[in-house]
């Protein structure tokens, strides 16, 4: 959770984070299993209701699946770039390569 000060005291801060970690933990936790989620506040946080508040965080956890499932397409039709070749074999395995043998 990132909560910026925006010109506003450590009070205010500590209130609305603490007004934000109950709303995570009752609304997005029962819903949201198996991935990271990054909360940032923006300014107008700091004067809304603690419903206020509520509905925000209802409004982005409806949209949640929408968005995870538009990373997981985005993610499976790009390869990764390690994908395309496989790692190099330790220096003395049987699959590593001879070294040159000067035949002079």
């Amino acid at each position: 959770m990132i909560v910026p000060r925006f010109k506003h005291s450590a009070v205010d801060r500590n209130q609305l984070k603490r007004r934000l970690k109950e709303l995570i933990r009752l609304r997005v936790l029962p819903r949201v299993q198996g991935a990271d989620l990054v909360v940032r506040i923006s300014p107008p946080a700091y004067d809304a209701s603690f419903a206020e508040l509520a509905a925000e965080i209802d409004r982005a956890v409806r949209q949640l699946p929408r968005i995870l499932e538009r990373l997981r397409e985005e993610a499976a039709a790009t390869p990764h770039p390690d994908a395309a070749e496989p790692p190099p074999a330790p220096p003395d395995s049987p699959a590593a390569p001879a070294a040159p043998v000067d035949e002079r």
